[in-house]
């Protein structure tokens, strides 16, 4: 009966360090789910600048000047 009930702490200890770990791996866990879909969304932007670049002579000036620099800080951070 001891060796049950010494047998049956250790499971809910074990069962508590399980825990414990995922708990502590969480944040790890976050950001890298994180950088997935900031990874995902860069692409994505890529893509609708690629398409945006076909339609720049219809912009006027001041747009495309403002495109182009926002383009270049995007370029720049990616």
């Amino acid at each position: 009966m001891n060796a049950a009930i010494t047998a049956f702490f250790e499971m809910i200890k074990q069962f508590l360090n399980v825990k414990q770990t995922d708990m502590e791996n969480k944040p790890t866990l976050e950001m890298v789910k994180d950088k997935k879909s900031l990874k995902k969304g860069t692409d994505i932007a890529e893509r609708i600048l690629d398409i945006t670049d076909r339609y720049q002579e219809h912009f006027s000036k001041s747009d495309l000047r403002r495109y182009n620099s926002l383009k270049k800080k995007f370029k720049k951070f990616n």
